[in-house]
């Protein structure tokens, strides 16, 4: 069981590191390749495959770039 608590954690830390630096490489370490991003704008349903979200992620600047601390 601890091991696959570790690789949980190993997991959920690369995702919210990759949110952080905006690092669609580990990003896609994470997410699997035919994976969908859902979500809601406006009552409109957005349906983004992993290949954009990756694609959005590069052209925009990273949290850590833009100075907020993370917590």
């Amino acid at each position: 069981m601890n091991d696959d608590r570790r690789d949980i954690e190993g997991v959920v830390q690369t995702y919210l590191d990759a949110l952080y630096e905006n690092d669609p490489a580990k990003i896609a370490q994470v997410f699997h390749e035919c994976c969908h991003l859902f979500s809601v704008t406006d009552g409109a349903l957005n349906d983004l495959s992993r290949d954009r979200w990756l694609e959005f992620m590069a052209a925009r600047p990273s949290p850590k770039a833009q100075g907020p601390e993370r917590r």
